[in-house]
């Protein structure tokens, strides 16, 4: 449930490894991974009126996720997650194509690395991804304590 409380206190879509540092950071879970998440997603109870969007980000051209109300959904082919739920995706992540499994193999393949490095933040001014930046940190740490954790 980390990750919906989490995006509900958000300004911003994080992008995939943002969120899952932030879980590393805000839970102490060093080994938290995109597999972990993605079982996340399709094993928290949500509203029902909300789904998960995936889409890719134009400006960082990288993955986001959001929170969004599911009569504005942008699906075409869901993400089948556990009981009746789905995330959804726009045209821009369609490619994917709307196995879990297969997802979590192809995010784990191209974030692996970054997680690995403990580069969590992307930096779209270099083009590359970092370290949380002490403003980050601050952000993630608030919205942790927010939401229950210390």
């Amino acid at each position: 449930m980390f990750w919906y409380s989490f995006l509900s206190e958000m300004n911003v879509s994080p992008t995939i490894p943002f969120l899952v540092g932030a879980y590393r950071r805000v839970r102490h879970e060093d080994k938290f991974s995109i597999h972990d998440l993605f079982d996340e997603f399709s094993e928290t109870a949500v509203p029902e009126n909300i789904e998960i969007s995936l889409r890719l980000c134009p400006s960082l051209n990288h993955y986001v996720i959001s929170r969004i109300w599911k009569y504005g959904s942008l699906q075409s082919s869901p993400i089948k997650l556990a009981g009746n739920r789905t995330m959804s995706y726009e045209s821009s992540a369609e490619i994917l194509g709307n196995d879990i499994n297969a997802l979590k193999e192809y995010f784990g393949t191209l974030y692996g690395q970054v997680l690995e490095a403990g580069h969590y933040s992307y930096d779209d001014r270099t083009g590359k991804w970092r370290e949380f930046s002490p403003e980050e940190i601050f952000h993630i740490t608030r919205i942790g304590r927010h939401i229950g954790y210390k």
